[in-house]
């Protein structure tokens, strides 16, 4: 790669500012362009938090096919966060950053193709990067408020493997959604980017590592007397929700990591942690 062309991406974050700051010089010395439009660059660079780069990410579900550059992202948000998803090199030097760019590896993240079918009837398609999951909600049966447990009965490949998981949800993940709501679920840290996790949020189920490949279906039991409702990358899609598809979608969004530290080794050092 002779000329680097970087599309640049500051997070809202208190220390992206101050990171563009410190790189702006170097962005356009010899050999690097900072670019106007993604489509125009070799990579997105994004500074900030896991937050930040999620919602980079999540414009490959607007352009069809490899229209957007792969993204390379660089820690610079909460000091404190374990930032899963970025490059911790911002205390380097600009021209060592921007090799650690050229040298990088990629990792290709897929999405979740989840199916909500909402209680008025009607089915939405929506994509989730980390997860999907139902939250238990207070509801009116009979005339009376209810606070109950939602129960759900969980299908893989069209065969029931629990009957009823009961409790306050249940969440579906993907590997790099492993390490979010997952794992403070009580789930378990993937170290394989070909799983699928199911795990129960203060449920009578474990978590349970799927394939990949794997459909996985949630049906609402009772949905009148235990009301629950869908979230998906923890935002509310459904109020109501009484069935849930979800699916390793076709579409991914590829990121890069410095050559010394890939995604894997940090998901294996993470799962250590929890061990």
């Amino acid at each position: 790669m002779s000329n680097l062309n970087l599309k640049v991406i500051v997070g809202d974050t208190k220390l992206a500012p101050a990171a563009y700051e410190k790189l702006q010089p170097a962005l356009n010395s010899a050999g690097v362009s900072e670019v106007e439009h993604r489509e125009d660059a070799d990579f997105r660079l994004v500074l900030g938090g896991d937050g930040t780069t999620m919602r980079e990410a999540r414009h490959n579900l607007t352009v069809p096919g490899n229209g957007l550059p792969p993204i390379f992202p660089i820690k610079a948000g909460s000091p404190t966060s374990k930032g899963m998803m970025l490059n911790d090199i911002i205390n380097k030097d600009p021209d060592e950053i921007l090799e650690a760019i050229r040298r990088s590896l990629p990792q290709r993240f897929h999405y979740l193709r989840v199916a909500l079918l909402h209680g008025n009837g009607e089915t939405e398609i929506v994509h989730a990067f980390n997860e999907v999951n139902t939250m238990r909600q207070t509801g009116f049966y009979q005339g009376q408020s209810t606070g109950q447990s939602g129960v759900s009965r969980i299908l893989r490949n069209d065969r029931i493997i629990t009957p009823r998981a009961k409790g306050d949800g249940v969440i579906v993940c993907t590997p790099q959604g492993s390490t979010a709501y997952n794992l403070y679920a009580g789930g378990s840290v993937a170290t394989a980017l070909d799983t699928i996790q199911v795990t129960g949020i203060c449920s009578n189920i474990k978590s349970l590592v799927l394939d990949a490949v794997d459909r996985i279906k949630l049906e609402i039991i009772d949905p009148e007397k235990r009301p629950q409702r869908a979230e998906v990358d923890g935002v509310v899609r459904s109020v109501d929700v009484r069935e849930i598809k979800a699916v390793r979608a076709e579409t991914a969004s590829v990121l890069h990591f410095i050559e010394e530290l890939s995604y894997i080794d940090k998901m294996i050092a993470e799962a250590q942690r929890h061990g």
